[in-house]
């Protein structure tokens, strides 16, 4: 599975990748929802993880977009 991950804490994203890639994931971390939004024109994600701290206009506008 891919997985994008939208989290501007490097240290949390990067948490969270080490736990996922072992398992056979793919992950693309993204530390704004502008290369969130990118990152999806170039791939497709079977999931995307959100970070709370980045729920904003521009992040529900990422939502509509996914």
């Amino acid at each position: 599975m891919r997985f994008l991950v939208l989290e501007d804490d490097t240290r949390m994203a990067r948490g969270l990748q080490a736990d996922l890639e072992p398992l056979g994931h793919a992950v693309s971390i993204a530390p704004t929802v502008e290369v969130a939004q990118g990152a999806q024109q170039a791939e497709i994600f079977g999931v995307a993880i959100l970070s709370c701290r980045l729920l904003q206009d521009a992040t529900y506008s990422l939502v509509d977009y996914i």
